[in-house]
């Protein structure tokens, strides 16, 4: 689901069933609990922030990140990002 405000304010909320057949890692669901993705984002004439939280249910651990975009002029901008995960990788 996503939600769109008339203010720059977005957000987003997703419920995931998991799946990957290219990889050697399986992360379909095994019970009931969806993977659950969910985000906020604010954008503005001066550029934008966001950040995302994801909950993997298979291997029970979370990761984040927050970006952070800057206008510098209307054909340069620069951007930061940080992320965050409950696993060791």
């Amino acid at each position: 689901y996503t939600f769109t405000g008339g203010n720059g304010f977005s957000a987003i909320l997703s419920l995931e069933e998991g799946g990957n057949g290219d990889s050697d890692v399986d992360v379909t669901l095994n019970d009931y609990t969806p993977h659950i993705v969910g985000g906020l984002k604010y954008a503005g004439g001066w550029g934008s922030i966001a950040a995302v939280v994801a909950y993997d249910s298979v291997i029970e651990e979370w990761a984040a990140k927050v970006r952070g975009d800057v206008n510098l002029t209307d054909q340069f901008s620069v951007w930061v990002q940080a992320g965050y995960s409950s696993e060791e990788s």
